[in-house]
């Protein structure tokens, strides 16, 4: 076959073109190409029979053998310097362009790049691919008598490397499917049947360690799917219903972090009763409405219901999927809470933000609070949290426990009445829960996910009572703060990125964090310098206060 076409081509006329020097394609080698597509290559206005030649300069870089102005014959592209590139048998037949003999090519240095075999019928047999550097295998597919993939399909690094395995039948892939790095480690194993995802499916990252997780059927995720960043850190885990859907609590990658998301529909309050149930446990509280509710089983114990940001109860209609919900437990009225408890409610259950019933105590302290205050929480109730088993050391998601709320010190706090009568209490009294708080199990050393650790909040606050409280209670005066300062930096900074200078503050607490072992001539960062307490206060001519900062320096 092929020496008859060499003799064809031997006598048949010949048509050439010229191909641009710089490299460019040319629209008459388009007009060859497409012509099994669209309509016949024409010479002349018809449809032309024998041989293309294409040439650049005086090298022919391109040849094709034509019949009635279709590819029909060899067709062949040739490099720059004349080594071959690629060569294909094809022929026109019954309306479509087939292959009648092995499809070649080769790189430039003249090693074989592609080989793909084709049957008699002119579907393919075997395709086959080379490393043009190290001239060693990287690709191999196979096919069945129809010309669809079949059996194992695998591919390799150029330095032969298994890197990728997979098993074919009829078209689609139909077993395993392996991929590897080229060390060895394996990174994904998918399981398949006829072209979906049945059973385990799994990946790793390249150290080895665990990536994804999760179950399929007939192409859909189902049962419980998990995901883990390269250091072992789970970030997504949840589970997927019979039709696919995400289902019930999930943890859900947001950036760096992860957040629970609920996909419901079980384990929430119905949405026809959530306006009635959150009436009667918060805003006009009904001991007998609850415990109706939970002896007929309209409502479980653990249902959970809708939140607003900042923990409250929502009473309107809900969609899922909700970022933010709570639990009775977590809000009720105090008046509730013996019935909640005695039917098996856990006092240290937190809501989606972590927040358990003594966080959010602690977040609404007030000295004036009154009991049934929606608002605000008294030091009475606080207390009666611990003596009914209320962890102290609970954190919700922000890393913060129950220290660094009482520590959220506003200027109008602790100031009695109008006249300032009071005051003292008031001050003594937080004081008091601080030191309760830490006796229960608070971390009086614990830093929020933004740094902010008690004794920082305290310094925040400008009250020298916290601040020798804090430091009673055993919190390191030398420890790192938000943005990489220290706690003494705290005594002039009032916010991340804004200090406000009291001299008269920062000599009475400069000695107390000084004896209990802070580094005064700490540096920080600022305005892209690098600066001591010392040098903003010249910066500010506020010499006196230089004076003692620098005999607390010494004396460090």
């Amino acid at each position: 076959m092929i020496l008859a076409l060499g003799l064809l081509a031997g006598c048949a006329k010949e048509h050439e073109i010229s191909l641009p020097k710089d490299g460019r394609a040319s629209n008459e080698i388009s007009r060859i190409n497409n012509s099994s597509e669209v309509k016949p290559y024409l010479v002349e206005g018809k449809p032309f029979s024998g041989v293309v030649v294409a040439r650049r300069g005086d090298q022919v870089v391109f040849r094709a053998e034509m019949q009635d102005g279709r590819k029909h014959g060899v067709v062949e592209w040739f490099y720059d310097d004349g080594k071959p590139r690629s060569r294909d048998e094809v022929a026109w037949d019954e309306g479509r362009l087939r292959n009648t003999g092995d499809s070649e090519a080769w790189c430039e240095n003249g090693k074989r790049r592609s080989l793909t075999e084709y049957s008699s019928k002119g579907t393919p047999e075997l395709r086959q691919a080379w490393d043009c550097e190290t001239g060693k295998l990287v690709a191999e597919t196979r096919y069945d008598d129809e010309g669809k993939q079949d059996g194992e399909a695998s591919k390799w690094a150029p330095d032969g490397t298994l890197v990728e395995q997979a098993s074919w039948k009829a078209g689609a892939v139909d077993g395993d499917q392996k991929t590897w790095t080229t060390n060895g480690t394996l990174v994904e194993h998918a399981r398949y049947r006829e072209g979906k995802r049945q059973g385990l499916q799994e990946t790793w990252h390249a150290n080895g360690k665990p990536a994804t997780r999760g179950e399929y059927a007939d192409d859909k995720p189902v049962g419980r799917h998990e995901a883990w960043t390269e250091d072992g850190r789970l970030v997504e885990a949840g589970s997927y219903a019979a039709n696919g859907e995400k289902t019930g609590l999930w943890l859900e990658q947001a950036g760096s972090d992860s957040v629970r998301v609920q996909y419901g529909p079980g384990g929430f309050v119905p949405a026809e009763l959530l306006s009635a149930y959150v009436t009667a446990l918060w805003t006009r509280p009904n001991p007998q409405t609850v415990a109706f509710y939970l002896d007929e089983g309209k409502i479980k114990l653990g249902d959970a219901l809708p939140a607003s940001y900042n923990g409250d109860p929502e009473q309107g209609a809900y969609r899922f999927p909700l970022r933010e919900w709570t639990y009775p437990v977590v809000f009720a009225d105090d008046s509730l809470l013996p019935l909640l408890l005695e039917k098996g409610a856990n006092i240290n259950q937190a809501d989606s933000d972590g927040r358990t019933r003594l966080l959010r105590c602690a977040e609404k302290y007030r000295y004036d609070a009154r009991n049934n205050d929606l608002w605000a929480c008294s030091s009475a109730q606080l207390l009666a949290l611990l003596g009914k088993g209320a962890k102290a050391s609970g954190v919700d998601g922000r890393g913060r426990n129950a220290l660094h709320y009482l520590l959220q010190v506003q200027s109008f706090d602790d100031n009695g009445d109008v006249f300032g009568r009071g005051a003292a209490e008031e001050r003594q009294t937080r004081v008091d829960l601080l030191a309760a708080l830490v006796k229960a199990g608070a971390n009086i050393n614990a830093a929020d996910k933004e740094g902010y650790t008690p004794l920082v909040l305290a310094l925040e606050s400008r009250r020298i009572d916290l601040i020798k409280a804090v430091l009673a209670a055993g919190a390191h005066a030398n420890a790192p703060g938000p943005q990489g300062t220290r706690a003494v930096h705290w005594l002039f900074l009032n916010g991340a990125g804004s200090y406000a200078i009291n001299d008269k503050f920062v000599a009475e607490a400069l000695p107390l964090l000084a004896a209990a072992g802070a580094d005064v001539n700490a540096p920080m960062q600022w305005d892209s310098q690098r600066v001591t307490l010392r040098d903003l206060a010249v910066r500010h001519g506020l010499i006196d206060l230089v004076h003692v900062i620098e005999q607390y320096a010494k004396s460090n």
